[in-house]
């Protein structure tokens, strides 16, 4: 919680390794960092495709900075963004400005052959808090662990009993991990 390292921190955002860069975006992040420069410093990185744009989108949101939305909405418009930072794009977009509109693009990533994509899409989920898309998360072939943090983030809050009870169902259901609760992309046929 070194606030007064905030300065230090965010003259690494300017470094030629994107490694240092990413690292310092993080520590900003924990940090609360409320300093418009080095906002206008991380918003500018996202120009540079060698940067992890996908950590300083997530960055970006957390740290609510609306400024960043045209040029999160302009990334957008590039038809050839990986699909891991146009998911965060969407999410970001969604915390900081209730843009919806592509929100389905999230659950269609939980359905992509790539794991670590489906993992992404769970993280974006979460961060862009639409707690509508949970019930197509708890059925993601992924880790339960993941859909554990997936539950966690979204029932992180006080209770009503009917939510508790709903809750506790969806606990036991990823603590069994029934294959067949789960919506499975490939079937093999072993006779």
């Amino acid at each position: 919680g070194a606030s007064h390292a905030t300065a230090s921190i965010g003259r690494c955002l300017g470094s030629s390794d994107p490694y240092l860069v990413e690292n310092a975006v993080l520590a900003l992040e924990k940090l609360e960092c409320n300093d418009h420069s080095l906002h206008k410093t991380m918003i500018k990185l996202l120009d540079d495709c060698r940067q992890s744009r996908r950590v300083i989108i997530q960055v970006l949101a957390s740290l609510n900075v609306t400024d960043s939305i045209a040029k999160i909405n302009a990334l957008l418009g590039d038809p050839s963004l990986p699909v891991g930072i146009r998911g965060a794009s969407i999410a970001a977009l969604v915390k900081l400005s209730n843009q919806k509109e592509l929100i389905e693009e999230l659950r269609d990533n939980l359905k992509l052959a790539n794991q670590m994509d489906r993992y992404c899409a769970v993280q974006d989920i979460i961060n862009s808090g639409v707690y509508s898309l949970l019930d197509d998360v708890l059925v993601t072939p992924i880790s339960p662990s993941f859909r554990i943090k997936a539950v966690s983030e979204f029932y992180n809050t006080s209770l009503s009993l009917g939510e508790e009870r709903k809750l506790l169902s969806i606990l036991d259901s990823l603590i069994i991990d029934a294959p067949d609760s789960l919506d499975i992309l490939h079937r093999y046929n072993f006779v």
